[in-house]
């Protein structure tokens, strides 16, 4: 199955609003009973904000080089 909600023609939109549109996924998927749903996301604000938690945000490019291959 494929699900997907798009927010258009909004200027200066917080952030918030990507979790608010994986949350109404997810409610969406329960709603019909569809079991099992995973939800991958992939944005690399998410992966640079750990790396500069842990220390390593200088590291970027090697990181994500390592982990596209």
């Amino acid at each position: 199955y494929q699900c997907d909600i798009d927010i258009v023609n909004v200027d200066g939109l917080p952030e918030q609003c990507d979790s608010d549109v994986a949350s109404a996924l997810l409610a969406a998927y329960k709603a019909i009973e569809i079991p099992d749903v995973e939800l991958h996301i992939s944005d690399r604000r998410i992966l640079y904000s750990f790396m500069q938690y842990i220390d390593h945000s200088g590291d970027e490019a090697a990181i994500t080089r390592t982990l596209d291959k």
